[in-house]
């Protein structure tokens, strides 16, 4: 029987001493599948994968990032992608040091995954709805001009503005979906937004796409087929070693796939792990 506990991390080196908070299951699996959320979500965005019983074989964690969820906040300064990706390649290094690891981002989750790269070894990547930034692709080729960004990177907005975003960017969203992503939207540490989005105009990110490439992994790459809020075929051209050699595109699908999917996600990923971690199953 699979088993869940939460925990938190050693927190030797978050900007103000406090301890993010994760999601944990099956810790005492061998290969580590550590997740990454995205901008104004939670980690509980991954709770179908975690219903799931196709991951018994996997330690799951799923983070929260600094000012979401349960994780603390920090000053609106420490909000940069390399910042955080350095805490969650420390919270990796302190906690499971030993095991093989698959990162899997979603949205800003994975520029995150990409800068870890800096400083961890992965044996496996995945990027669901990738934002992944460097010198062949800026910030103006991930997002869809058209929407209404401005929900993602202020904490001046409505919770009409917001919900409306959300409406925009996903494509069979229901009812019960929409409000929890607008709850977790609202339970997001103000400063947040505009902290994150100053960084990367000040430029403190690294060239993602390069680290990627130079991870040497086939890395798994699921876009929805639907999603109006990123340019989903970005990537097509740059040279990423892709796993199985496309894109994967999830047809009736938008941006949230976690959400709107979670089925093809899970399919995907289940897929992805056998292959990538076949002989490296052990309880």
């Amino acid at each position: 029987m699979a088993q869940e506990t939460k925990a938190n991390s050693s927190a030797q080196d978050l900007p103000r001493k406090q301890a993010l908070s994760y999601r944990e299951k099956n810790p005492g699996n061998n290969t580590l599948v550590f997740f990454v959320h995205g901008n104004s979500s939670s980690a509980n965005i991954f709770n179908p994968v975690f219903e799931s019983d196709l991951f018994d074989n996997y330690h799951l964690v799923a983070v929260d990032l600094p000012g979401h969820g349960n994780s603390p906040s920090w000053d609106q300064s420490h909000y940069s992608l390399t910042a955080m990706a350095y805490e969650l390649a420390q919270l990796i290094r302190n906690q499971w040091p030993q095991k093989p690891l698959c990162m899997v981002g979603f949205s800003l989750g994975t520029n995150i995954v990409a800068e870890m790269l800096a400083h961890i070894k992965a044996a496996g990547i995945v990027l669901v709805s990738p934002s992944v930034l460097g010198s062949e692709r800026g910030v103006n080729d991930v997002m869809n001009n058209a929407i209404n960004v401005i929900p993602l990177f202020s904490d001046e907005t409505s919770t009409t503005e917001v919900r409306n975003f959300f409406t925009a960017c996903s494509h069979n969203a229901g009812s019960d979906t929409l409000d929890d992503l607008v709850n977790q939207h609202q339970k997001t540490a103000a400063g947040f937004r505009p902290g994150f989005i100053h960084s990367v105009m000040q430029g403190d990110f690294s060239d993602e796409i390069q680290l990627l490439k130079q991870s040497g992994l086939p890395i798994l790459v699921i876009f929805g087929k639907q999603d109006s809020f990123s340019m989903i075929h970005y990537l097509d051209e740059i040279g990423l070693n892709v796993w199985r050699n496309e894109i994967q595109l999830i047809d009736d699908c938008g941006h949230f796939i976690p959400a709107e999917s979670p089925e093809a996600l899970i399919k995907l990923l289940h897929d992805y792990l056998h292959h990538q971690f076949r002989d490296n199953h052990a309880c």
